[in-house]
């Protein structure tokens, strides 16, 4: 899928920057109530993978306390 760059505006007054967040806002809670399970089983099936640049190394030292 081809890379689209989408120019915008950056500087707002803060009326403008505030309906923005707002509206974020709004989005975030939105898409979190229609896949908020959905993000969460993504997310724990992403944490479980491995990484091949991680080394297991052998933790099995005794501990003396």
């Amino acid at each position: 899928m081809p890379m689209t760059f989408i120019q915008m505006t950056t500087h707002w007054e803060a009326e403008e920057a505030h309906s923005v967040i707002e509206f974020l806002d709004q989005l975030r809670d939105a898409l979190w109530q229609r896949h908020g399970e959905g993000i969460t089983q993504m997310q724990r099936e992403s944490s479980t993978v491995h990484n091949d640049r991680q080394h297991d190394l052998p933790f099995d030292d005794p501990l003396d306390f």
